[in-house]
């Protein structure tokens, strides 16, 4: 788990259609210099495991230190 303060750019985007669900994120650093978007699409039934995949990859691609 991360944590950050309340100032960092964080979003992320939930899109459900067909009995699909599209997540994306985003994170930046402070300055807005370095950025991650990614992205994960799959059932509805398993959005749980959508989220955390999602946070994994986010993680591994560096995100931890950019809010760090």
């Amino acid at each position: 788990m991360c944590s950050s303060d309340l100032n960092l750019p964080i979003a992320v985007y939930a899109q459900a259609a067909g009995g699909e669900l599209t997540l994306r994120a985003f994170v930046a650093d402070s300055t807005g210099d370095h950025t991650i978007r990614e992205a994960i699409t799959g059932t509805l039934a398993t959005a749980d495991d959508l989220a955390a995949q999602l946070g994994e990859r986010l993680l591994r691609l560096g995100a931890a230190k950019l809010i760090g």
